[in-house]
């Protein structure tokens, strides 16, 4: 039912639309590779340095990044 309706929109030759799809679609593949390059990094993280030392990492990473809001 959405894909009739998206290819509907699309064949009315909407630029702005099918310009948004595009990025969509980008932005949600960058999403997935960045998720992923994520969950290795914790991976490695805490194979290395365990629960504690990933524990203070990402407490301080936390700390860190509130600070950077607030400034």
């Amino acid at each position: 039912m959405v894909h009739k309706k998206i290819r509907k929109i699309a064949s009315t030759g909407d630029k702005n639309f099918i310009e948004l799809l595009h990025h969509s679609f980008w932005a949600i593949v960058i999403l997935g590779l960045t998720t992923g390059l994520q969950f290795l990094f914790d991976f490695i993280l805490a194979r290395k340095y365990e629960a504690h030392g990933t524990g203070v990492f990402y407490l301080c990473f936390t700390v860190l990044m509130t600070l950077a809001l607030l400034g």
